[in-house]
C-alpha cells in the first residue's frame, strides 16, 4: 500500500514528532511504501493567492474555486499544488498527523487542504462525498490535545472529540470520497507521564498495524439524501426529543406525549428501533395515547424500518383490540403484509396467539383468509405452529379446535356473502343470454333483495370489496348500474384497495356511457373531482392516463376541474402528454384555460 503522511509540527522533538517517526517505522516494516509531506519544514505556502494560479481564467475577478477549477483542467496549477496533488494520485492511504490547535487544524494544514483539494481533483461534475474523486483511498486523522480524554467527552467542557473531528472527517475527508478510519488521539501528552506516553505509542502502532481491516466511520451515502440533500426520515439519527416521546410512550405518559405534540414534535418521526410513537404505543396498548397521536396526523400507513410492519401489526402482537379499532377507523390496511416474512395482522395476531384480536380481524368484512406468507402459510396455517413455539405444545386439542372454530364460522359467512343473488347477478354473468335477459334478472333480484350496498367480501379476486354499481362501473354495463342507481345504490362508497370510486373505475376502463349514467344522478357532483389518497388521481386522471378521450371528455362536460394535479404532481393534461394522447392532450389544455377563465360547462343531460 502506498501511503502519504501529512505532518503538521513546527518542532521534529515534539510528541507529533515521536508519532510521525513511529508511523514511518511501523509502516514500513508492514511492507508499505511511505511518502512525507512536512509542511514545516518545507515551509509550504498556506495562503490561498491568485499566484496559485499560472493561467487566470477571468484576470478581472478572483474566483478562487472557479480558477482552481480552470487551472486543473488547463493543468496551470502552482507547481508545489500540483507535487502535493501527484502524491495523493499515488497513496492509497493518507496518514495526517497533527496537534489540535483553537479546536481545528493547524492553519498551516488548513491551508495544505485549501490548496491542495481543488474543485475537479478532489470534487466536482457531481461527484463528492461517497462519490467524490478520491474515493478508493482511506484516510485517518493522528493528533495531540492539550485537554485530557474527560475534557473532550461529552459531559466535558469542551464537548466530544467525535463533534470537534465531525468537520474535518466529514466535510473535508468524507467530502472528497475518501473512507475515514476512526482517528487516534494522544491526550495531553505534555501533562503525562512517560510510560503514559510510551503507551500512546504502542497503541498508535497498533492501529497502523490493522488499517487494512479497520472498519471506517458510517456517513450516510449520497443515495440515501433527495433532491434537496436532505436525508430521508427513516434514516435520521433519533433526536434527544425523539427518544423523549417513546420513554413518554412506554410509560404511558399522556402529559409528556400532549406536551411534545404542542412544542412543534414531528408525530411521525421514527425512533432508533425504525419506529414511529404510534406503532410503538399500538404495540403496547396505550389506546388514548394511540387515539391522540391519530388527532395529531399519525399516520397508519407509515411502516417500520426494519421488517416493514405497520402501526396494525404491532397491535395485532400487542392484542389490544381497540387499539386496532382505532386504526382501522383511520384507514389502516386490513391485509397488508409485512415485506419481510409476507406475515398480514390476522397472522401476526394467531402467531402470538392473540384470541380476542384474531375474533376481531375475522370479524371484519374485509379480511383476507387466503393469503399466504413467504413461507406459504395462511392465518389457519399458523394455528399449530403457534402452539408450539416457545413451549406451548401441551396445550390440547380441544383449545386448538376453538381456534379452528373461529376460522370456520367466518368461511360459512364469506360462502354465505359470495351467494348473496345481488352480487352473483352483477358479476357471475352469464354470457350466454343476451344483455336485456340479464338486467332483467337484476329487476328480480332488485324486487327481493333491498341490501344495494352489499359488498363482495375479500376472497383474493378481482371483485373483493366492490359493491354491485362497482363491478357495473369497471366492467361498462350502463344499464345495470342505471337501475342499481335508482335502486338507492350509493356512489360514494369507496372500493378496499385504492379507495376508487365507480368513476374512477369506469374512468379507468373508458366506460363513457357508463359515466354518463353516473354524471345524471345528484351525487356525481360529490364524486366528479374526488381524489384517491394513495396518488391523487381524480377519474379525469384515470381516463386520461389510459387515453380515453370519450370518456375524458364526459367528465370534462360534467364539469371536472382539469387542474387538479395527483400526488406525483401531474394533471390530466401532463399524463396525457406523458402517454402520447395527443388529441386529448389538446382537448384537456383548452380545458384548462376555460376553467381558469371560469368557463365551468355544465353536463349536457
Amino acid at each position: 500500500m502506498n501511503v502519504l503522511i501529512v505532518y503538521a509540527h513546527p518542532e521534529p522533538q515534539s510528541f507529533n514528532g515521536a508519532m510521525l517517526k513511529v508511523a514511518v517505522d511501523v509502516l514500513k516494516q508492514q511492507g508499505h511504501r511511505v511518502q512525507i509531506t512536512d509542511l514545516y519544514a518545507e515551509s509550504f505556502q498556506a495562503v490561498a493567492t491568485a499566484d496559485d494560479f499560472l493561467q487566470r481564467k477571468d484576470p478581472s475577478y478572483l474566483n478562487y474555486q472557479a480558477e482552481q477549477e480552470h487551472a486543473f483542467r488547463t493543468g496551470t496549477l502552482a507547481p508545489d499544488i500540483r507535487r502535493e496533488q501527484e502524491k495523493l494520485k499515488w497513496a492509497d492511504f493518507v496518514l495526517f498527523q497533527f496537534p489540535l490547535y483553537w479546536f481545528s487544524l493547524p492553519a498551516v494544514l488548513k491551508g495544505w487542504v485549501d490548496r491542495v483539494f481543488t474543485a475537479g481533483f478532489t470534487y466536482g461534475e457531481g461527484q463528492w462525498y461517497s462519490n467524490g474523486k478520491l474515493k478508493g483511498k482511506k484516510a485517518m486523522l493522528s493528533l495531540t490535545t492539550g485537554g485530557t480524554d474527560k475534557m473532550f467527552s461529552e459531559a466535558g467542557i469542551n464537548g466530544s472529540i467525535d463533534t470537534i473531528l465531525y468537520p474535518i472527517n466529514h466535510g473535508i475527508l468524507y467530502f472528497s470520497g475518501m473512507e475515514v478510519l476512526p482517528p487516534y488521539v494522544a491526550w495531553s501528552p505534555d501533562r503525562v507521564s512517560e510510560s503514559q506516553r510510551a503507551l500512546y505509542l504502542r497503541e498508535f502502532s497498533q492501529r497502523l498495524r490493522s488499517i487494512e481491516t479497520t472498519e471506517p466511520l458510517f456517513f450516510h451515502p449520497l443515495s440515501l439524501y433527495d433532491s434537496d440533500f436532505t436525508l430521508a426520515p427513516e434514516y435520521r439519527r433519533p433526536s434527544a426529543r425523539t427518544e423523549e416521546m417513546t420513554a413518554a410512550v412506554w410509560r404511558n405518559d399522556m402529559e409528556t406525549v400532549r406536551e411534545l405534540l404542542d412544542h412543534g414534535f414531528a408525530v411521525n418521526t421514527k425512533d432508533g428501533s425504525g419506529r414511529t410513537p404510534l406503532m410503538t404505543a399500538a404495540g403496547l396498548g396505550r389506546t388514548e395515547i394511540v387515539r391522540c397521536l391519530l388527532e395529531n396526523g399519525a399516520d397508519v400507513h407509515i411502516l417500520d424500518s426494519v421488517l416493514g410492519a405497520s402501526a396494525l401489526h404491532f397491535a395485532a402482537q400487542g392484542g389490544s383490540v381497540e387499539t386496532a379499532k382505532l386504526l382501522l377507523k383511520y384507514g389502516a390496511h386490513l391485509n397488508l403484509q409485512v415485506p419481510a416474512n409476507g406475515l398480514t395482522p390476522l397472522m401476526t395476531a394467531v402467531w402470538h396467539r392473540n384470541k380476542e384480536m384474531v375474533a376481531f380481524l375475522l370479524s371484519q368484512e374485509r379480511i383476507n383468509l387466503n393469503l399466504r406468507s413467504t413461507f406459504g402459510s395462511t392465518a389457519r396455517d399458523l394455528i399449530e405452529a403457534a402452539a408450539v413455539v416457545g413451549g406451548r405444545s401441551g396445550e390440547n386439542e380441544e383449545r386448538t379446535d376453538e381456534w379452528h372454530a373461529l376460522f370456520d364460522a367466518h368461511e360459512e359467512r364469506l360462502a354465505a356473502r359470495m351467494s348473496y343473488p345481488l352480487l352473483s347477478v352483477v358479476h357471475h354473468r352469464d354470457q350466454s343470454i343476451s344483455e336485456e335477459e340479464q338486467l332483467q334478472q337484476l329487476d328480480e333480484c332488485l324486487e327481493h333483495h333491498r341490501e344495494i350496498n352489499a359488498v363482495f367480501p375479500v376472497f383474493s379476486s378481482g371483485v373483493d370489496g366492490h359493491t354491485a354499481l362497482m363491478v357495473a362501473a369497471r366492467d361498462g354495463l350502463a344499464g345495470a348500474a342505471e337501475r342499481l342507481l335508482r335502486a338507492g345504490a350509493d356512489m360514494r362508497i369507496v372500493d378496499e384497495y385504492m379507495h376508487a370510486t365507480p368513476a374512477h373505475k369506469a374512468a379507468y376502463m373508458g366506460h363513457a356511457d357508463v359515466l354518463r349514467v353516473l354524471a345524471k344522478h345528484p351525487d356525481f357532483v360529490e364524486i366528479i373531482d374526488c381524489q384517491g389518497p394513495f396518488n391523487g388521481y381524480t377519474a379525469l386522471h384515470d381516463a386520461a392516463w389510459h387515453g380515453h378521450f370519450e370518456a375524458a371528455e364526459v367528465l370534462l362536460r360534467a364539469g371536472a376541474n382539469p387542474l387538479l394535479k395527483g400526488h406525483d404532481g401531474c394533471t390530466a393534461y401532463d399524463l396525457a402528454v406523458k402517454n402520447g394522447s395527443i388529441r386529448l392532450a389538446e382537448r384537456l389544455r383548452l380545458a384548462m384555460e376555460r376553467y381558469k377563465a371560469d368557463e365551468r360547462p355544465s353536463f349536457e343531460k
